[in-house]
């Protein structure tokens, strides 16, 4: 996030109640003036703890990036270009890469997606859903606002072992039951 051309930014980071030092690591290594870290003194789950970096964003657009996932060269100053050239759009869905492929993001992935700060402010994630929250996160937005989805390339979609992604809990799959997949269009 930090070597991207693009500079007038915030960066928010949540540390949802981690164990693994994760927090320390960041503090010791990071020290930049864009960065504000919240600590929440336990895990509350992806969907909340986005909210509450909503909460705390003070920006025009907002662009989620997922610890394991990465930005590549430029995405910050290609997400921003799309998103303001037409003032009718609320969120940009760019593709993806995703183990050496350009994938396109018809599963409207939020990582890497910019998003209009007054259209997440009004659409917000679900609070206390841990599993398809981008998906559940989309259905709602696309029902209120119009979206756009990018060809190209702009993140890096990294599927870790021990990920939420990864996970195939019994928790997961009920909340895939409860979460109403959005239309698929190519």
């Amino acid at each position: 996030v930090l070597d991207q051309t693009f500079t007038n930014f915030e960066y928010i980071v949540v540390d949802d109640g981690s164990t693994d030092g994760t927090l320390r690591e960041m503090m010791l290594r990071v020290n930049h003036p864009q960065i504000k870290i919240i600590r929440l003194p336990q895990n509350v789950g992806l969907s909340s703890a986005c909210n509450m970096a909503l909460k705390n964003a003070r920006g025009k657009y907002l662009v989620r990036v997922d610890a394991d996932d990465e930005l590549v060269d430029h995405s910050l100053e290609t997400l921003v270009r799309e998103i303001n050239y037409d003032s009718s759009i609320a969120g940009v869905y760019p593709a993806y890469y995703r183990e050496g492929s350009v994938v396109q993001n018809y599963d409207h992935h939020t990582g890497g997606a910019i998003i209009r700060a007054s259209a997440y402010h009004e659409t917000l994630f679900c609070d206390g859903l841990r599993h398809f929250e981008s998906r559940d996160f989309y259905r709602r937005l696309s029902n209120r606002f119009k979206t756009k989805n990018l060809s190209v390339a702009t993140w890096k979609y990294n599927k870790t072992e021990g990920s939420l992604s990864e996970s195939n809990t019994k928790g997961r799959f009920e909340q895939k039951d409860f979460v109403e997949w959005p239309k698929i269009s190519t």
